[in-house]
Formats: structure tokens, C-alpha cells, sequence
């Protein structure tokens, strides 16, 4: 006599809504997490190009032994004088400067970007000559 065998080919509904379920879970745990490191690189990017446009006059204000006034406002800082201008998505902390005709800046003063993401860097000590980034916001410690 012959035995029927029922051979099963496939996966069942229950397995397949489980299976999607995970995948769902995952992606939501992994679009969180890459929106934040999204946020965060733009925290850094912004405080490096900063430090980057700083850096660019005075060297600038050394060699062509020429002052530099530096304006920083809420989302914007600009050089007088020049078209430089860098518009930041971050609101910008700190007060304006000088940059006087030997590269060096007129007081010690701290740059900051509102950061809620947990960045690398997020600020700039300005202390005569030297530009350090760091992190802390107001009360910035060098990295």
C-alpha cells in the first residue's frame, strides 16, 4: 500500500507577515539612527567650515598685511569688506572680532553651533593666533 507524503512547497502566510515585521522593525531602528548621524554630520560640517573661513582670513589679514572685521549674527557670520558671507542651518554663537594685519585676533572669544546631536566637534576657542576646535558649546574643551 502507498503512503500519500505531503510535501509542503513554499512558506505560509503566519511566516511571511513575520518575516516583514522584523524587516519593518529594522528599518525604522536604522532610519532613526541615520537621520541622527545625518544631524550630526551637519553639526560638524558647519562648525568646520567655520573654522575653515576663520582660518582662511587670517592668513589672509598676515599676508597681505590687511585688518579683517568678522560679524557673526544668529545664522550668518560675513566679513566686512569682502563677499564673504557663511550661512549656517545651525544657529551660531559668539560675538564678533578682528583679525589685525599680523593674523592675530583681538580678543578670546568662543564660536558655537546649537547641537543637539551629540557631535564631534561643535565649537571653536579663538585665542590670539590659534583656532582649536572642540566640544562643550559655551564652555568648550578642545578635542
Amino acid at each position: 500500500m502507498a503512503r500519500k507524503v505531503n510535501i509542503r512547497k513554499g512558506v505560509s502566510l503566519i511566516e511571511l507577515l513575520v518575516v516583514i515585521a522584523i524587516i519593518g522593525i529594522l528599518l525604522g531602528i536604522g532610519i532613526y539612527n541615520y537621520n541622527k548621524w545625518v544631524k550630526k554630520q551637519e553639526v560638524e560640517q558647519t562648525i568646520k567650515d567655520i573654522y575653515g573661513l576663520l582660518e582662511k582670513y587670517r592668513t589672509r589679514a598676515y599676508t597681505s598685511k590687511q585688518e579683517y572685521k568678522i560679524k557673526v549674527s544668529d545664522y550668518k557670520i560675513t566679513v566686512e569688506g569682502t563677499d564673504a558671507e557663511y550661512n549656517s542651518k545651525y544657529k551660531i554663537f559668539g560675538s564678533d572680532m578682528d583679525v589685525d594685519f599680523r593674523g592675530v585676533f583681538n580678543i578670546k572669544n568662543t564660536l558655537y553651533v546649537e547641537n543637539k546631536f551629540d557631535a564631534l566637534y561643535d565649537c571653536i576657542i579663538i585665542n590670539g593666533y590659534k583656532l582649536r576646535l572642540g566640544s562643550g558649546g559655551a564652555s568648550c574643551e578642545v578635542k
